[in-house]
């Protein structure tokens, strides 16, 4: 397509890559948008400002079973719990998003490898959107780090909105 995609080719892939990966996007949460698990992509947000918390949850839970133990047997035993790391695309990343999750890699690996991080870190797709606008220099973490708000280093996949005929479009960019 010489234009790109339409919104609706978006949520076609969206729903494709939903066969092989759980997708987390932006979703309508009780004082904005919040990262969730989707199931279609008619509840996404696709033309969110900011979320009101990181997207680092879905690769480091702020809380996470670790083992399991049972004191009524004799003598009590401890088991350690498999990791769940099922393949997750974290969908419509923004800049800042995607720069404080790759600035993750170098702390959890610094000097400890913690599997449970880098279990989940293996199975997770960063795909980007950029802002269509620069949010306000005040407000916006990629102005104060010198990022481009439009364009996501560091993505796997990265998404920008382009004007269309009829409307936005998207298009993956190199």
């Amino acid at each position: 397509m010489e234009e790109g995609w339409t919104l609706a080719d978006l949520k076609e892939w969206t729903r494709a890559l939903m066969r092989s990966h759980r997708v987390v996007a932006p979703v309508a949460g009780p004082r904005g948008a919040v990262w969730g698990e989707v199931k279609d992509p008619d509840g996404i947000l696709w033309d969110y400002g900011r979320t009101m918390e990181s997207p680092r949850s879905w690769l480091i839970p702020r809380i996470e079973p670790l083992f399991a133990y049972d004191l009524a047997s004799d003598p009590p035993t401890i088991t350690e719990l498999p990791i769940e790391a099922p393949p997750t695309a974290l969908l419509l990343l923004r800049s800042c998003d995607v720069a404080g999750l790759r600035a993750l890699d170098p702390v959890m690996r610094w000097d400890y490898t913690d599997e449970f991080f880098e279990a989940r870190r293996a199975a997770t797709l960063l795909v980007s959107l950029g802002c269509r606008e620069a949010p306000s220099p005040e407000t916006c973490f990629c102005g104060a780090t010198g990022l481009d708000p439009r364009r996501a280093e560091g993505a796997d996949i990265a998404i920008e909105g382009v004007p269309g005929s009829d409307g936005m479009a998207y298009r993956v960019v190199p």
